[in-house]
């Protein structure tokens, strides 16, 4: 399974944003080679990249670094940031324009501006309340299952949902057939 550069830049920005520019060296030191390579070359946002290579080892060090007692907590909250950079400008505009119900939509049609396998497919979308499931990734992983819990919770705001909540229901990693993600809204 590949992941499109942006993922890769927006978690360099969060690095960098949780811990500075020397906590960003030493994570950058940390990585294993192959990793390291990646992060030390021009990452393009269009290009594809392997994400147990480019992108898994490299979330897992900073989780490390920022939430080695709860990885899975660190990755909803790198969830949330990268859903505030990523839905910034143009996409922030679309979303103010629509609501919660459209935005889950607009997010599983997304999934492959970010990612070449797998789906977000909506199983339910009503007033106040969606449903939708991960299918057919490869990769089994708490924290990465997380971070698309944070950004959607992100998504849902910025199209004008209030009290959002979004619980991971089911779970790849936890043996199930899928991740599925509830949100609610008012």
């Amino acid at each position: 399974m590949d992941l499109k550069g942006n993922s890769m830049k927006t978690l360099v920005n969060w690095v960098k944003h949780k811990l500075g520019e020397d906590g960003y060296r030493g994570w950058l030191e940390s990585l294993p080679d192959d990793t390291k390579a990646l992060y030390r070359g021009t990452i393009m946002n269009s290009m594809w990249y392997p994400i147990d290579v480019a992108y898994m080892p490299a979330l897992d060090a900073v989780l490390a670094l920022t939430h080695p007692d709860d990885p899975v907590q660190g990755g909803y909250e790198f969830g949330r940031f990268s859903g505030a950079e990523d839905l910034g400008g143009i996409y922030k505009v679309f979303l103010k324009m629509g609501s919660p119900g459209k935005m889950v939509t607009i997010a599983s049609m997304m999934w492959s501006r970010f990612y070449n396998e797998g789906d977000l497919k909506v199983v339910e979308n009503v007033e106040g309340r969606a449903v939708i499931q991960m299918v057919d990734v490869p990769v089994k992983h708490s924290p990465w299952e997380q971070t698309t819990r944070g950004w959607s919770e992100v998504a849902a705001e910025l199209a004008g949902g209030k009290d959002v909540e979004v619980v991971v229901a089911k779970s790849f990693t936890a043996g199930d057939d899928c991740t599925e993600y509830q949100l609610a809204w008012k």
